[in-house]
């Protein structure tokens, strides 16, 4: 079977053609189609007679219908409140944050908690990650500590090899 379009080869049983993507009608159908046609022509020539500014009425095909025909239901917000949210997901609030802070600000204490926190002695995932993150910083602090104390090592060594006469 070729389509009428462009000519392209398409199977028998195709409703689109493959090449140009024109609508293939079967042989069957097609001659359904235009015996149908044919029995509707004088009646269309009438209506269009009777009202030439009339538009056709544009009509979708029952497949793309079906598509379209699923209802959108709105989520149900009123049972997702806080107090719903588990023990190992709840938010840390600001009052939490200021209280991390200073416990984390004691020299060794501190440092403990951060230890105890980060690797595992809370059940909150929001607390574990916000210790893991204060021991990072920690962690890059004391790398650039170390380089700044290595700069000035090498700076007063070289400015105390320029004065040893």
């Amino acid at each position: 079977m070729r389509c009428t379009s462009c000519g392209a080869e398409i199977a028998p049983n195709s409703m689109f053609c493959t090449q140009c993507g024109s609508t293939v009608e079967n042989s069957s159908q097609s001659m359904t189609n235009n015996q149908v046609s044919l029995a509707k022509a004088p009646e269309q020539q009438y209506q269009q007679q009777q009202n030439p500014y009339q538009q056709q009425q544009y009509q979708q095909n029952p497949y793309q219908q079906q598509q379209y025909q699923q209802q959108y239901q709105q989520p149900n917000y009123a049972n997702n409140s806080v107090n719903n949210i588990p023990y190992e997901y709840k938010p840390i609030g600001a009052w939490g944050y200021i209280g991390y802070n200073l416990l984390f600000a004691i020299p060794l204490v501190g440092l403990i908690m951060l230890f105890v926190f980060g690797f595992g002695g809370t059940g909150n995932i929001n607390v574990k990650n916000y210790a893991r993150s204060f021991l990072l910083l920690y962690l890059i602090s004391i790398i650039f500590t170390i380089l700044w104390f290595l700069f000035l090592a090498g700076l007063f060594g070289l400015t105390a090899s320029e004065f040893n006469y």
